[in-house]
C-alpha cells in the first residue's frame, strides 16, 4: 500500500511455507498539504452560499471540520470530508475567521468580511479560450467565480445555435460542423469562447 498523509507505505509478504501474511510499514507518512480556494471572501448580510473552500488536498488526508470564530456574524453548516460547507451570514457586518482542520492535524484560516453591499464578480475563471467537439458531443462548462460567494448569477449565450447550443446550466451540445462563440457572463465579467465543431 502506498504512503498516505495518514499512514505510512505497508508492504505486504507472504511465507511460502505456511502461507502466513504479514505487512510491514516503511518510510514516513506524506507530508500533509492544503490548497484553498480563496484566501479571503466577502458576504452580504443575511446571505447563504454552499461553496468548495479547499482545492487540494494530500492522499489519504480529509476535512475534518470548519469552524467560525464569531457565530453571530457567520454560522458553518454541512461540512464535507472535501471541504464543501455552507456557510450564513448573519445581520451584522464585520469579519469572522474560519479555520479549517484536517485529520492530518494541519490547520488553515479564510477571513470572511460580512457587508451590506452585494457582493459582486470580480473575476470569472476556469474556462478554456478555444474548444473542439464532434458533432452530437456534450460538454459542461465549469466556470469559477471569483469571489466563490458572488452573487451575481452566470448567465451563458452563443453565437449560433444552429452550430452549438448552450443551456443556462453551461451545458454545450455540439449540433453541426461550423463556429460559433460562447459568452459566458456574470456582472460586469465576461469570457468568450471560440467553439469549433467537426463533424464525426
Amino acid at each position: 500500500e502506498e504512503a498516505t498523509a495518514l499512514q505510512k507505505a505497508k508492504q505486504m509478504h507472504s511465507c511460502s511455507t505456511c502461507h502466513a501474511t504479514e505487512s510491514r510499514e516503511y518510510g514516513d507518512p506524506l507530508k500533509a498539504t492544503i490548497k484553498l480556494a480563496a484566501s479571503g471572501l466577502k458576504m452580504k448580510t443575511n446571505q447563504k452560499a454552499t461553496v468548495s473552500l479547499v482545492t487540494g488536498l494530500t492522499k489519504g488526508d480529509s476535512v475534518l471540520s470548519i469552524k467560525s470564530d464569531k457565530s453571530k456574524i457567520l454560522k458553518v453548516s454541512n461540512v464535507k470530508p472535501s471541504g464543501s460547507c455552507k456557510l450564513s451570514a448573519g445581520k451584522k457586518t464585520g469579519t469572522a475567521k474560519l479555520t479549517i482542520k484536517l485529520a492530518s492535524g494541519l490547520t488553515k484560516t479564510i477571513k470572511v468580511t460580512v457587508q451590506k453591499k452585494t457582493v459582486k464578480t470580480t473575476k470569472l475563471s476556469g474556462l478554456p479560450k478555444n474548444l473542439t467537439l464532434k458533432k452530437g458531443a456534450s460538454q459542461k462548462l465549469a466556470v469559477v467565480l471569483t469571489p466563490l460567494t458572488s452573487q451575481q448569477k452566470v448567465t451563458y449565450s452563443t453565437s449560433d445555435k444552429k452550430v452549438v447550443s448552450v443551456d443556462g446550466k453551461g451545458k454545450l451540445k455540439a449540433k453541426k460542423a461550423g463556429k460559433a462563440k460562447i459568452t459566458v457572463k456574470s456582472g460586469s465579467k465576461k469570457i468568450t469562447i471560440n467553439v469549433t465543431v467537426k463533424a464525426k
